[in-house]
This record gives structure tokens, sequence and C-alpha cells, in this order.
């Protein structure tokens, strides 16, 4: 590489991480100028929280600049490793207003009358979740201090910046979005790597597979060099679709969930690194034909699942993103798989079939690789059985809302008898999961 190439990315870098301080600064500026003479809300954390689920708890953002500003908020309160403290009292960036009986625009001295409904929509999830009482009646408000970040505090941003550098706000996703030379780069927050796995040489050893399959042996490197981030639909208190089958219930995400680990553990055997999304420590790979229904699993991190599908969604794909970030430049490529077990009337038998993003190729041809890839083996299995899966893009969160090429897929209808054996029976789940993984070995040749 030459020098003045070098040059120019040294200097790119350190203009990001000023640009970062200088975020973080005008944040914490911000806030200090917003709570000034006003209290802020004081909690104590329960059994097993952290940053993250503690921040999500009161409905706050867990992006990057969140979570420093928490730390700012209650620094010298964490542990060696920035765990809470059980004991310990946390400074929340709620606002705490005394209201005044007549309405919520004059007690928190704002006269958008949008904004206070906002404020009202906020309280009241709050005490449905039993966190407060009713405003009206306790004469307290909260007001999330992200709430205010608003056009003006932007345009205070884009003042003390570069002209070559825009900062935009992001609305969906409480995000702050950085745009440098064309290139997106968002700060998010983080997620520590999986403790829990462990490398031995020549084997991985993932607890997540249970037991007897944690032990992974490395047999091939084909797939060295990718990152999987694998996403089995549904999980927690969301079950997805619910088939039966002999009066038993047969719940959607316990079957993706338990294909997805099958085809991880292929992934990795390969040299693949992976990242399971939806994870339940309890289970495992299972070797029955019924599959327990439970409610337990989390995300990774151990993000609890919600009971609102919007947030499941949006915290499913920043896990995904903040994955992403992490590993943008250790791996030349990433792939995000997301599994799903459909639900159609119980007359219509489906074969696999494939969603793809309608604005990346990389997502079709990897979508198309895999539709091939279990034709022919279909075609040997099962000679003059015949393949209809297919192809398509569709409008999905988990296609739209995240960073890597993406790939959804439909193992088949959980109502129809004939699909149902596909799911019930191991060697036919173990088959999906290999099928797949030769598809996405020759996705990468």
């Amino acid at each position: 590489m030459e020098k003045t190439q070098i040059k120019n990315i040294n200097i790119k870098t350190n203009q990001f991480r000023i640009i970062k301080l200088l975020l973080l600064t005008l944040i914490l500026n911000y806030i200090n100028l917003f709570s000034k003479g006003d209290s802020l809300l004081t909690v104590t954390p329960k059994n097993g929280d952290g940053i993250n689920v503690l921040l999500q708890r009161y409905n706050l953002s867990t992006d990057k600049n969140s979570i420093e500003v928490f730390k700012t908020l209650n620094k010298d309160n964490f542990d060696k490793n920035d765990n809470l403290i059980l004991d310990k009292n946390y400074i929340l960036p709620i606002k705490v207003y005394n209201y005044n009986g007549i309405n919520i625009r004059t007690s928190i001295n704002n006269n958008d009358r949008t904004y206070a409904e906002k404020i009202q929509d906020y309280n009241l999830e709050m005490q449905k979740k039993g966190l407060k009482k009713n405003f009206k009646s306790d004469k307290i408000l909260w007001e999330p201090i992200e709430k205010i970040l608003d056009d003006t505090f932007i345009n205070e941003l884009n003042k003390n910046i570069n002209t070559n550098i825009k900062i935009v706000k992001q609305i969906d996703e409480k995000a702050i979005e950085i745009k440098l030379d064309k290139q997106n780069v968002i700060i998010d927050n983080k997620i520590t790597k999986d403790k829990n796995k462990i490398q031995k040489k020549g084997i991985v050893v993932e607890p997540l597979f249970g037991k007897d399959n944690q032990d992974v042996k490395i047999l091939s490197n084909k797939l060295n060099g990718v990152t999987y981030y694998l996403d089995a639909g549904h999980g927690g208190v969301d079950p997805g679709a619910v088939g039966v089958c002999n009066n038993i219930e047969m719940h959607e995400d316990e079957y993706a969930y338990d294909v997805t680990l099958r085809l991880a553990r292929k992934l990795i055997e390969n040299g693949a690194d992976v990242y399971m999304i939806v994870q339940d420590k309890e289970d495992g790979i299972r070797e029955t034909r019924y599959l327990n229904n439970k409610f337990d699993e989390t995300y990774y991190g151990g993000i609890p699942i919600t009971m609102e599908n919007k947030l499941r969604l949006r915290t499913r794909a920043n896990i995904v993103n903040e994955l992403f970030n992490i590993n943008e430049y250790k791996n030349k490529k990433h792939q995000l798989v997301t599994i799903h077990v459909d639900s159609r009337i119980s007359e219509k038998r489906i074969d696999i079939f494939f969603y793809y993003q309608s604005k990346n190729n990389r997502s079709k041809i990897t979508a198309n690789t895999l539709l091939n890839t279990i034709e022919n083996k279909y075609n040997k299995a099962q000679p003059g059985r015949g393949y209809k899966g297919s192809v398509t893009s569709r409008n999905l969160y988990m296609l739209n809302n995240t960073l890597p090429p993406a790939v959804y897929i439909e193992l088949g209808n959980l109502q129809n008898p004939l699909d149902q054996v596909r799911f019930l029976e191991v060697n036919n789940r173990q088959a999906i999961a290999n099928w797949l993984c030769d598809g996405f070995i020759k996705d990468n040749d």
C-alpha cells in the first residue's frame, strides 16, 4: 500500500474518533442542560440485570451512545467487568417532574401537544409494566431524555463538525448515523462475544448444542473467513405457528430452532464463525420426534424476547447489526440466515422456499444457490418426487432492516401432515441442515 493511502486512512480513522468523542460530549452536555433543576430517575437493578436489560425495561435505547451516557451518569457503580451491582442505585436518563394536575404540557413546560401525548403514552406503558403508578394519582411524570433529541440538537451537532460529515437522526431506531465520505457508520452498542464458546485445537466447544453435541471437530476450511448470523424464528413468549399432530401441539419456534442449531454445527465444522441470535441454554440439539414447547428462549447476550411484536423484531435486527459492526472487518463475508416454518391450510403441502433482500444482489444469488442445492438433493434422494421451491423478494422487517446480506427460509407447512414428517423425523431435520450447509459452501466457492 502506498504511503499516501496509509496517511489518508489514518486521517479518516482519527477524524472518526474525534467525531465520536464530540458526539458523546455534546449528548452529555445536552442531558445536563435539560436536567438542570430537575431530578433524574434512580432505580435498583434486579438479579441478572445487565445494562441492556435495565435500559430496555424502561424502553430506553441501548445504542452505544446510550450505554456511554448511562455509564457516565453512574460512574464508579460497576464491577471490574462493567456489570451492575445489586445493592447499588443507578441513575437513568429519565427526568422526573411533578404533575400539576392540569396537563402534561404545563407540567413539563413544553407546549407541543403531540410531544405531550408521547410522554403520556410512555408513562402509561411504564404503568402497564408495573414500574410506576398512574401519573394523575401519584402526581409524578417521567420523561426519557432521549425523546428530547430533536432537530435543533442535530443541527447543533452539525455546526461543530467538518462540513463534509453529516449527522442524521434516525427516528425509528433512535440511533445516530454518521455519514463519512459516502460510507455509513452506525454507532451501536457492541455486544460482547459469547464467553461460552471455547476454542481448543481443532475443536470448538459450543454448550448451546447440548452435552452430547457441544464438541465440534473442524473438518474443513471451506467456510473460513465467513460469519453467519443464524436467526431461528420467533421464540420466548412467541411460539410462532402452531400445528397439531396426534393431539400434540407443534410450535414453530421449537422446530425452527432445532434445525438452526444443526445448521450452526455443520457450518462450524466447515470453519465458519457462527452466532445464534435466538438461544436456549437448556435444550440443545434434540433427538426426539416431538419437541417440548417452552418459552424460555432469549436473544444473544441474554436479552429477553418481549411480548410486543415490533420491539421483538427491532431488538432482533439490532443484535444482528451490532454483531455485524463488530465483525465487519474481521471476516471477508457475512450472511444472515432467518429460518421459519410456514402455516397454511392443512391441505397445502409446501417445499422449502426462500426470500431475499430486494436491493441486494448477493442476497438473491445466495437464495438461488440454496434453491438449486435443495432441488439437486431431492433429485438424488427421491428421484421423480419433484421440487416446487421458489425464490422471491419480500418486504419483511428482518430483510429490510439488517446490514449483512440476508436470506429468509421457510421450511414447510406446519399444518400439513406430510410436511410435519419433515420436522418430526430427526433424520429429516438433520438432512435439512446438511443440505443448507452444502448450499452455503457452494455459495462461497
